[in-house]
């Protein structure tokens, strides 16, 4: 059973990197990019918590991608309004017209966002159980804590140079030889 479970873990990996390595180029340079890191991370835990089978998650990761693809455009117009809301908010005598108009534009790309994610449960509906689809719903609820976190984690690490071997060190005391 372990043995059945480790080889569908190193099939869902295989499929998981290979998302990852033909998906289109990511805007950060460099081999090991954060957002791919992200990506790592948020296609692992897709894949854990969702027991997916290798079928379903050939079909999985390249929709899952294509929403994700779509939310960040999505998300891109709130952050936009928001500075904008953000901006009028500053201005002394303030448009309330326009004040009104970037109301309307959240409301809309709230909506969008909330269409988005309906159609893209009922995709993939079609493929897996309704307990997988229901897990997915909450992940992806989940999703945008999880990232900041791991972002925040990330960020810390890079401000704390030898945290990590420190913390290593702390938990196993025992000198660690070189070249070996």
């Amino acid at each position: 059973m372990k043995t059945l479970d480790f080889s569908k873990s190193l099939i869902l990996a295989a499929i998981a990197v290979s998302v990852l390595v033909w998906s289109p180029a990511q805007a950060d340079s460099g081999p090991r990019s954060d957002r791919e890191r992200i990506q790592t991370v948020i296609i692992g835990k897709f894949a854990s918590e969702m027991d997916l089978s290798p079928e379903q998650a050939e079909q999985f990761f390249p929709r899952l991608r294509q929403y994700q693809d779509r939310l960040e455009e999505i998300q891109r117009g709130e952050r936009a309004t928001r500075a904008e809301m953000d901006q009028l908010s500053r201005t002394p005598a303030a448009d309330k017209e326009q004040l009104q108009g970037l109301l309307s534009e959240r409301r809309r790309l709230d909506n969008e966002a909330a269409v988005l994610k309906q159609e893209f449960l009922g995709g993939i509906s079609g493929f897996l159980t309704p307990q997988q689809v229901s897990r997915c719903s909450i992940l992806l609820d989940e999703l945008p804590q999880k990232v900041r976190q791991f972002i925040h984690e990330k960020e810390r690490e890079k401000s704390r140079p030898g945290t990590t071997h420190q913390r290593r060190s702390q938990a196993d005391p025992t000198p660690r030889r070189r070249g070996r």
